[in-house]
């Protein structure tokens, strides 16, 4: 961990978190590292996570998220 790395502890719908778990596993992953990659690609590719919230546009599944992830 970095000197400036914060940690996160937050509760997840069982369905969602089976969801990242299941997802990390397959790609041979940490959910640790899933989760980082999603919450930075979505800050990424929506400039601003608040504005699609606040548009109320359907939440991706975390499958289309990672499907979309460059590499594999």
């Amino acid at each position: 961990m970095m000197a400036n790395d914060k940690t996160l502890n937050i509760k997840l719908p069982e369905q969602l978190y089976s969801d990242l778990k299941n997802t990390a596993e397959r790609k041979h992953i940490s959910l640790a590292s899933l989760v980082r990659m999603l919450c930075a690609e979505g800050l990424e590719k929506n400039g601003n996570i608040t504005q699609t919230i606040d548009k109320g546009v359907r939440k991706p599944t975390v499958e289309e998220i990672f499907n979309s992830l460059p590499g594999e």
